[in-house]
């Protein structure tokens, strides 16, 4: 499949900048897949749909400030880009400069807080920090927001890109579907008769990646990490679920199980032909199998699963690397899609 095929034309005019002043005042278009009919509804229309046979599922992921200004001893500036926190001192990070900067070699973030670089792992930079570095990107970090977004992260910002469940740092993006639920759309949810299931999926740097190749086959995925408690696994069973984002196809084989094939999808990223969806799913499934010991179907009732999962956020960008506003974007009017399988 050619990545040529995802292009389609979006007017830059129509990439909203800010969000709308209540979550929930977004569109929402329901697509049947029995029928193929579609309607245009308010996604304050969601909680009809849902009843007492439902699980909805969200990711409770917390944006980090993963962005750190800085400089090198030289005076040049730089960007950290923090995809993970590898103990209370180090981090994997991506750095933006003028030149690699060399394993042994120091850079300046923030004030002037010193940082090591210890080694490399592929575009990654394992950093040492003299300071935690937690508290480092409290006090300098800055929201990553996504790229089509033009104006400079702002206070507001860091409330508003996050979701207002969101309980676990580690994500470098929100996962955006989640987005648009308010504490009232899920009181609204929960009194419908829905259980609302947790799982922790860290969005990495592989979503602000771009797609160089010309085959989508050809494209290698990010690595996401994962957490799904046991509780998450057993309000699963016997239910019709509708997972938030993109969270079956990047979680993999322990929750499909569980899914029992009674799936329904609101927002993502990954919506599109049947063949994509096999294809992710079968991608996915052999990192989540590893993370559950090897093995396969509905985990044991003990186990806490974690692992590694395959990015669904990699971008699909011009060859020059920056975001090709043909092929992606968010709008206001685009809302969410709520995509049921039967």
């Amino acid at each position: 499949m050619l990545v040529s095929e995802f292009d389609y034309e979006l007017p830059e005019e129509l990439i909203a900048q800010r969000p709308a002043p209540e979550r929930t005042a977004s569109r929402l278009l329901h697509l049947d897949a029995r029928s193929g009919e579609i309607e245009d509804l308010a996604f304050a229309d969601l909680p009809a749909r849902v009843g007492e046979g439902d699980a909805v599922v969200l990711n409770d992921t917390r944006v980090i400030k993963a962005r750190l200004p800085g400089r090198k001893r030289t005076g040049g500036r730089i960007e950290v880009f923090i995809e993970r926190a590898l103990g209370a001192n180090d981090a994997l990070a991506l750095v933006r400069a003028s030149h690699a900067p060399p394993e042994g070699s120091e850079l300046l973030v923030g004030d002037g807080v010193r940082v090591i670089v210890s080694g490399r792992e592929a575009d990654l930079y394992r950093l040492h920090f003299l300071e935690p570095v937690d508290a480092v990107l409290e006090r300098f970090g800055a929201v990553p927001l996504p790229p089509y977004i033009t104006h400079a992260p702002q206070t507001e910002d860091a409330e508003r890109y996050q979701t207002v469940y969101a309980a676990v740092p580690g994500a470098v993006a929100a996962p955006t579907a989640g987005l648009h639920f308010d504490a009232a759309m899920l009181e609204r949810l929960g009194a419908r008769g829905a259980r609302l299931a947790k799982v922790t999926l860290h969005v990495g740097v592989g979503t602000f990646q771009p797609v160089r190749s010309e085959r989508v086959e050809d494209h290698r995925m990010h690595l996401e990490r994962y957490t799904i408690p046991r509780e998450t696994m057993d309000a699963l069973r016997g239910r019709r679920v509708l997972a938030v984002g993109n969270l079956p196809y990047s979680v993999g084989k322990p929750i499909l199980a569980a899914l029992d094939r009674n799936l329904c999808r609101c927002g993502g990223r990954l919506a599109g032909r049947q063949r994509r969806r096999a294809k992710a799913e079968k991608d996915c499934s052999g990192h989540a199998a590893a993370a559950a010991g090897g093995k396969s179907g509905y985990p044991g009732d003990d186990l806490e699963i974690k692992g590694q999962a395959a990015s669904a956020g990699d971008r699909l960008r011009g060859r020059d690397g920056k975001p090709d506003r043909q092929r992606q974007g968010k709008t206001r009017a685009q809302g969410l899609r709520l995509d049921r399988r039967q």
